[in-house]
């Protein structure tokens, strides 16, 4: 028969076509769907194989087993693609200091369970605000402001009810949401929280509530504000209530389901720590593809020894085949929980894992006697994909040169008449390139805008205090290794309270925004440019000396002083200190200085009558 004599030509061609379909399968496909058209296809190709008369048993185990792996590879990259969503997710909506929710995290959930609490239920939200929280880190720098805010972070969420929200607003303000309570227990619990945080400094606590279940979550977040600007004025009522103004949700409008809730944070879901500026990688998709392909390794090997015969290429895939199965699970080992450094990998390990793979693979397929021709030879199929997957480009070309010299080696030593499936396989391997590298461009592009938003201030614009740090920390490590010029520069308000007080959050908004407008312009190529803290900015600039620091310290309170009365303080690496940390708290100390120096100013200068700041 025409197929007995062409089984293992059947079987690669088989092979060809179902090895990116199931890829495609795993990467594409919904978790359910995915598994009923593996199944389909495997059953396909079973079936398919079975009609093949004298097909060796173990090029139809090989074949299926592929066609499996091919999957999983598929499915590798994305879990992969999910888990950095979930990652962006968690970074943009959790504070890192406190462990609870940011500002956005909060009030997504906030604007989701008001709309779905019972209209008969009682809604509270409660606002705790540090008092004199500025002075704890102008006396003492930002590290033990952050201490603080973690410390608050850890005390507050034990005494909380399993189902409430918790949140940081902004620099020193706390929220908690509560669902079905009343007034009474909220201001109780109010009371509890604030005595928690006296242990270490004192706080003023606003508690809202919602009287007919129908107030909008702004109406809501407006009265809380209001009630703890009455406590903080009023030291006899530290704990002050206030309904919330019947206020609906405007009409047609649905929340979404909060990205990330407190319950999840709770249970002790975090971020990975970010190292960089990169995809949000976890390692344990990269030690599931390694993991993969050693398994792919094992399958081979098993194979070569269960195979008739001693031929020299035998004999390199098993003296090549528990190395090369070791590698990759050693390398499955090591980044098994390395995230975000895969930029700058030691590369050693990732070039011997393709060398031995691309030997090992060559030898079985020669060792089959078909040559390009053996179903084995697809096992490069997925190499090429996984690489083009979890790579950057310039690595996954280099190692996709590897597979592609072991290819041609097995076209070139194998038995002529197996070269007519060399077209086919060309197109297999450089689809396998294509496709690997639209999944990864297709996580990057969606998880590199989601970092973004993660390290962005969602008022003014600029960068947060965590993205800050990451692009600081970035410019101190090549002033360190290049030599290239650094300074910080840090402004901190002052009366910003007073003015939100006195004027309402709407005026402050719009002085932040003007400010941060005024920062991204008045020096030019800054390295970086954030919000750190509710009323605090800094900068990253590329000064060179003392000199031209000074002019640049001059050029920043020239712009900020029609926008707001402040005061700033600079570092220069090098002069100042050689990392992040030093510089900030020496700009920090100076920045501080300015201020007592112009309060005592403005103390000699108005002997000492009261003056409200002289906001524009």
């Amino acid at each position: 028969m025409v197929l007995a004599d062409h089984a293992a030509e059947v079987a690669a061609l088989t092979l060809t076509a179902a090895l990116p379909t199931a890829a495609y399968i795993g990467f594409a496909l919904p978790r359910r769907r995915s598994r009923i058209a593996i199944a389909g296809l495997l059953a396909l190709v079973s079936g398919l194989l079975f009609l093949v008369p004298d097909l060796n048993l173990l090029d139809t185990a090989v074949t299926v087993g592929l066609v499996l792996i091919g999957w999983v590879s598929g499915l590798i990259p994305r879990h992969g693609h999910r888990f950095g969503l979930r990652q962006a997710a968690l970074l943009s909506r959790t504070d890192a200091l406190t462990k609870g929710l940011s500002r956005r995290g909060f009030l997504e959930q906030l604007a989701f369970d008001l709309q779905g609490a019972s209209p008969d239920a009682i809604a509270a939200l409660l606002v705790l605000d540090i008092d004199n929280f500025k002075r704890v880190n102008d006396d003492s720098g930002h590290a033990a402001g952050d201490e603080l805010l973690s410390w608050i972070g850890d005390v507050i969420p034990p005494l909380l009810p399993t189902d409430a929200a918790f949140g940081r607003l902004g620099g020193d303000e706390f929220a908690v949401l509560l669902l079905g309570t009343d007034i009474q227990e909220a201001v109780a619990l109010g009371s509890t929280l604030r005595a928690a945080v006296a242990e270490r400094i004192s706080s003023s606590v606003g508690v809202a509530t919602t009287d007919d279940g129908e107030s909008s979550w702004e109406a809501l977040l407006d009265a809380a504000t209001h009630a703890v600007i009455l406590a903080r004025h009023d030291p006899a009522f530290p704990v002050q209530h206030r309904s919330a103004d019947h206020r609906p949700a405007e009409a047609g409008s649905r929340a979404e389901p909060p990205a990330v809730t407190f319950a999840a944070v709770r249970s002790g879901e975090r971020p990975a720590a970010m190292k960089g500026e990169g995809l949000a990688l976890d390692g344990r998709w990269l030690a599931a593809g390694f993991l993969t392909l050693a398994l792919a390794g094992s399958f081979v090997v098993a194979a070569t020894f269960m195979a008739d015969g001693d031929t020299i290429y035998q004999q390199l895939v098993r003296y090549l085949g528990i190395p090369w199965v070791l590698v990759n699970v050693v390398i499955a080992v090591v980044y098994r929980h390395r995230i975000n450094e895969l930029g700058h990998p030691a590369l050693v390990p990732f070039y011997a894992s393709a060398i031995l793979l691309g030997l090992g693979v060559g030898g079985a397929a020669l060792a089959s006697g078909h040559g390009a021709a053996a179903p084995i030879a697809g096992a490069l199929f997925i190499k090429v994909l996984f690489d083009a997957t979890m790579f950057d480009r310039r690595l996954a070309r280099r190692l996709f040169a590897i597979m592609a010299l072991a290819w041609v080696l097995i076209l070139a030593l194998g038995p002529p008449g197996a070269l007519w499936i060399a077209p086919f396989q060309a197109v297999l391997l450089v689809g396998a390139a294509r496709l690997g590298a639209l999944g990864r461009d297709g996580t990057v592009a969606v998880t590199s805008v989601r970092l973004k938003l993660a390290q962005t201030d969602e008022l003014t614009g600029l960068l947060n205090r965590r993205g800050f740090e990451v692009r600081a920390h970035a410019a101190v490590e090549r002033a360190a290794a290049e030599g290239t010029p650094l300074a910080l520069i840090t402004l901190d308000l002052d009366g910003f309270r007073e003015l939100n007080e006195a004027e309402g959050l709407a005026v402050g908004d719009r002085t932040l925004e003007s400010i941060a407008g005024m920062l991204m312009t008045v020096l030019p190529d800054p390295y970086a440019v954030g919000r750190i803290g509710g009323d605090e900015f800094a900068l990253a600039v590329p000064a060179a000396s003392a000199d031209q620091l000074a002019r640049d310290v001059r050029t920043v309170r020239e712009a900020l002083e029609p926008l707001s009365p402040g005061s700033v303080g600079a570092a220069l690496y090098g002069v100042d200190g050689d990392s992040f940390e030093t510089l900030m708290q020496v700009a920090d100390r100076r920045a501080y200085r300015t201020k007592e120096a112009a309060r005592l100013e403005r103390l000699k200068t108005l002997r000492g009558k009261p003056r409200r700041p002289g906001w524009a």
